[in-house]
């Protein structure tokens, strides 16, 4: 399980060393936040832009999901912190190769009612 040591989530060394193996690029940015009352995870990369989030559970890394931020002319990923206080991300990143911005990301999860995936599918 993920241990609290002065208000702060560490990863234990197994889950870690289970994400760089499966990510063989750079992480730039690693934030541990709570989840489905377990440890959510979610890593940035210096080359790609856009998030991987994973749920662990004390023994098991599952892969949740991912979130493209949409940035036009992305240049790089330099971090990712979450705040508790807030129940926000701060990520920080470069656009057209000199431009540093610091964004604040809200994250709400949601998902589709049974009834509507259907009117989806018939739809087409």
């Amino acid at each position: 399980m993920a241990v609290m040591v002065s208000g702060v989530s560490i990863l234990p060394a197994r889950a870690l060393s289970i994400l760089l193996l499966k990510h063989p690029g750079q992480i730039s940015g690693l934030a541990l936040f709570p989840f489905h009352s377990n440890v959510g995870v979610a890593l940035c990369f210096y080359t790609v832009p856009g998030w991987l989030f994973y749920e662990f559970d004390g023994s098991d890394l599952v892969y949740y999901g991912s979130a493209d931020l949409g940035l036009g002319s992305f240049s790089g990923s330099r971090g990712l912190t979450y705040n508790g206080s807030s129940d926000t991300f701060y990520y920080s990143y470069i656009v057209y190769g000199t431009l540093r911005w610091i964004m604040e990301v809200g994250w709400m999860e949601t998902s589709l009612e049974h009834d509507t995936w259907g009117t989806i599918k018939t739809a087409f």
